[in-house]
């Protein structure tokens, strides 16, 4: 689907598309199968799980609904703009649950819903990374420094999680409940896949990458949730959550999802990135003596080895040097290559 009529389907969606781009959406469908069919899978994204649009098989009836309720004024702005992104996260009374494995910390979710719901919340810390089974026999594979949060009527409503950090999910195929990963202001909607979502905090940024199946992307903006783009195998989309800017890519997902088999992958990072990939997974604070000189990228791979094993290599790729004091990592970076 190109972005215009993307644009035009989410006018549609947003009931606020004029009687000119209703009938050329119109056309546009009834031209090609593949086109209804991208049209249905854009809707599903940008409903959110809510599911409003099950009536979509009798078409007369919904075109006539359409056409007679859902018409913009003729002065309406529509408005596409990619910046101005916040990034904000729902939250809050999470329920203590005891798993093994799992460790327990600030709870990076809020919410003003009332009456409040009931929701399982997990964290992993530095260092950690841990296998959940969700209650709809889902796997969730959730990386260091990492959260989830989703509601306790999740098997039997609508399959939302919430995500601060890094995770990789193996989603059981529901067509009647969509699974929704909401990080921040994304929202990655599930066609039947195993993708991964990175999105910490910190990063100021989001990357969906997927494994197999097919994801479909959105993002709050200024002019409400806009659909960005569908994902199939091998397929990357990285979001800048502070602009709201975004690109797509073909990557190997065998080393965006290794993390979960102990496998630290390097690829293409500066010295800065290593340094917090560093404090993540081996839960050390990590310092370097020149954060200036941090423009050189390196790429390495590591199978589940100790942090001087990592560092003695590292220090062989980039010529620096480093010690190790308590739990201080510091990295002499002042003469790197």
């Amino acid at each position: 689907m190109n972005e215009h009529y993307q644009e035009l389907t989410r006018q549609y969606f947003d009931r606020c598309i004029s009687d000119e781009g209703l009938n050329e959406l119109r056309d546009w469908m009834d031209q090609n199968p593949e086109h209804e069919r991208e049209f249905r899978e854009t809707i599903k994204v940008l409903e959110e799980g809510r599911n409003w649009f099950k009536t979509f098989g009798d078409k007369e009836k919904v075109w006539s609904k359409i056409e007679s309720g859902l018409k913009c004024s003729e002065d309406t702005e529509i408005k596409t703009a990619r910046k101005g992104l916040k990034v904000f996260y729902y939250a809050a009374a999470s329920i203590a649950v005891i798993l093994t494995g799992l460790h327990f910390s600030k709870n990076p979710f809020k919410t003003s819903e009332k009456p409040p719901r009931e929701y399982v919340y997990f964290h992993n810390g530095a260092g950690r990374r841990s296998k959940l089974v969700l209650p709809d026999s889902s796997i969730l594979h959730l990386n260091s420094e990492s959260s989830v949060r989703f509601s306790k009527s999740f098997k039997e409503d609508i399959r939302e999680i919430e995500l601060s950090g890094e995770a990789y999910f193996e989603v059981v195929h529901n067509q009647e409940k969509p699974f929704i990963v909401s990080s921040g202001a994304i929202k990655t909607t599930v066609l039947g896949t195993s993708f991964n979502i990175k999105a910490f905090p910190d990063d100021r940024k989001v990357a969906v990458t997927v494994a197999s199946g097919k994801v479909g992307v959105s993002m709050a903006s200024t002019g409400g949730q806009k659909f960005l783009q569908f994902l199939l195998p091998g397929q990357q989309l990285d979001i800048n959550t502070i602009t709201g800017d975004y690109s797509f890519n073909t990557i190997n997902t065998t080393n965006a999802t290794a993390w979960k088999n102990s496998k630290l992958v390097l690829e293409n990072q500066s010295l800065d990135e290593i340094a917090t990939t560093l404090s993540r997974w081996y839960n050390i604070k990590t310092v370097l003596a020149d954060p200036e000189n941090t423009h050189s990228k390196y790429t390495a791979k590591f199978d589940n080895m100790p942090l001087r094993e990592v560092m003695d290599i590292l220090v062989q790729l980039t010529g620096c040097s480093y010690t190790i004091q308590a739990n201080r990592l510091i990295i002499n970076n002042k003469n790197c290559k």
